[in-house]
């Protein structure tokens, strides 16, 4: 509904309620497409908003009823800012959306300490074609962590060239079905919520 490629419904369709983390929030609110977890914050979800711009920060702590903190990843560890907010260890959605940095994010996150159920990583691969590094090395990491790519180069519906995320769910939280039954490559997010099998 306000985010940009439906990342609020369909966490809402697989998962119903639960704690959002969403790193790169900007303001949380007039952003053009008012965020990824705002939707959420106004069907009862509560969680963390991370954002490094102290101005889109201040409208963020006024107008959203998460935790909003204002910190530049690495500089201020993502380990810390979860571990200070009491975030739960099983984080239900988690939102990576800083780039040029979402890589540096990814590399900072604790996985030893707090797991996600779902994440949508935006890599922008359509910005330029050097971005394949970050989205190869983003597959290795959550990969080798047991983590699964449900879509992969996701697009808007305008434009279906323009691939700039990656959507991965955890399998401990869902079912065998669920998993085979769910996978898209280069589809926009609003077909992705459309064609969800739940």
């Amino acid at each position: 509904m306000y985010s940009q490629v439906c990342q609020d419904e369909v966490a809402l369709k697989i998962l119903g309620s639960g704690f959002y983390v969403d790193i790169g929030a900007g303001d949380g609110f007039f952003d053009p497409n008012g965020g990824n977890s705002l939707l959420l914050e106004e069907k009862g979800w509560s969680g963390i908003l991370i954002e490094g711009d102290f101005h889109r920060h201040n409208i963020s702590k006024q107008r959203r009823n998460g935790i909003s903190v204002q910190a530049l990843i690495p500089d201020k560890s993502i380990r810390s800012i979860l571990l200070e907010n009491n975030c739960p260890k099983e984080i239900d959605y988690l939102s990576i959306d800083i780039e040029p940095s979402s890589l540096i994010a990814l590399r900072d996150f604790p996985f030893d300490d707090f797991c996600f159920k779902f994440l949508t990583f935006e890599h922008d691969l359509y910005v330029s074609s050097e971005n394949i590094f970050q989205k190869e090395e983003s597959f290795k990491i959550l990969n080798n962590l047991g983590y699964v790519r449900m879509a992969e180069d996701v697009c808007t519906p305008h434009s279906h060239f323009e691939y700039f995320e990656d959507w991965w769910i955890n399998p401990k939280f869902f079912s065998k079905s669920f998993i085979e039954n769910n996978k898209f490559l280069r589809k926009s997010g609003s077909y992705i919520l459309s064609n969800i099998i739940t």
